[in-house]
């Protein structure tokens, strides 16, 4: 098993794609990437944890 953290990855927030320069043209597009990007390195048996906001909006 192995621990993976990380920080906000703002899905769903338009806003950060222009604030910080992310390469994508959507918030679909770069959330797909993002948790494309986890499930090639996370495995079943590991943990996950997002410490700080999750997504923006409801």
């Amino acid at each position: 098993m192995t621990y993976w953290y990380t920080a906000d990855p703002h899905f769903g927030n338009d806003n950060i794609i222009r604030f910080c320069n992310r390469p994508f043209r959507s918030v679909g597009e770069m959330d797909a990437a993002i948790v494309s990007n986890f499930a090639s390195r996370v495995q079943a048996d590991d943990d996950l944890w997002v410490v700080g906001d999750f997504g923006f909006g409801r």
